[in-house]
C-alpha cells in the first residue's frame, strides 16, 4: 500500500507538470493533437511528443474521429516509453525518480483499464518486468520486483514462459 501511495503521489508529481487536461493542447482537434503525438514519438522527440500525448491519460478515449485503428493500450504503451525516456534524460534524482514512477504508475492504470483476459495480464507482467529490469538502478528493489513480474507470469502461464525466450524468464 505504501508503495502504491508513494507511486500516486509521484505520479501526480509528473502529471502536475501539466494539469490534466481531457483536450488537446492548443484547441487541437483529437486527430491533429494524436498525430503531432505519433510523429514525433516515432522521431525520438519524446517531451514533444508526451506534450500532445498527455490527454490522452486523462481523457481516456476509446476512439479517435477519423481514426479506425486508435487503441488505448498502446498508447499507454508508447506513454509508459517516453516518461522512462524522459525520466533517464533527468540529471536532477528527484526529476528521474518521477517520472520513472508515473511509467508505474501507468502500468498500474494498463492492469485496471486492458487487462480483462488472462493472456493480457500475462503481456503486462512480462513488460513490467522488463521495464524493472532495465531501469532497476533507479527502482528500490527494482531487480526483486522483475522476478516478482516474472513469477507471476509463471503462475498464469508455466509452459508458456518456460518456452518463452528459450527459457529466458525461467533461468
Amino acid at each position: 500500500a505504501t508503495i502504491i501511495g508513494i507511486m500516486l503521489v509521484s505520479s501526480s508529481f509528473a502529471y502536475a507538470q501539466d494539469e490534466c487536461n481531457q483536450s488537446p493542447p492548443d484547441g487541437m482537434q483529437e486527430i491533429a493533437a494524436f498525430s503531432i503525438f505519433q510523429g514525433n514519438y516515432s522521431n525520438g522527440d519524446y517531451p514533444f511528443s508526451l506534450k500532445y500525448g498527455r490527454w490522452m491519460l486523462c481523457k481516456k478515449p476509446e476512439t479517435i474521429e477519423n481514426y479506425p485503428k486508435f487503441n488505448l493500450a498502446n498508447q499507454y504503451q508508447k506513454l509508459i516509453k517516453i516518461y522512462t525516456e524522459i525520466g533517464k534524460s533527468k540529471e536532477d534524482p528527484s526529476e528521474r525518480e518521477a517520472y520513472i514512477d508515473t511509467a508505474l504508475a501507468l502500468y498500474e492504470e494498463s492492469f485496471e483499464l486492458f487487462a480483462t483476459t488472462e493472456e493480457e495480464k500475462y503481456t503486462l507482467h512480462q513488460r513490467r518486468g522488463r521495464f524493472f529490469l532495465e531501469n532497476y538502478s533507479a527502482i528500490p528493489d527494482g531487480l526483486q520486483k522483475a522476478y516478482t513480474e516474472f513469477e507471476t507470469m509463471f503462475g498464469i502461464d508455466p509452459e508458456k514462459t518456460t518456452q518463452l525466450a528459450s527459457g529466458y524468464y525461467i533461468k
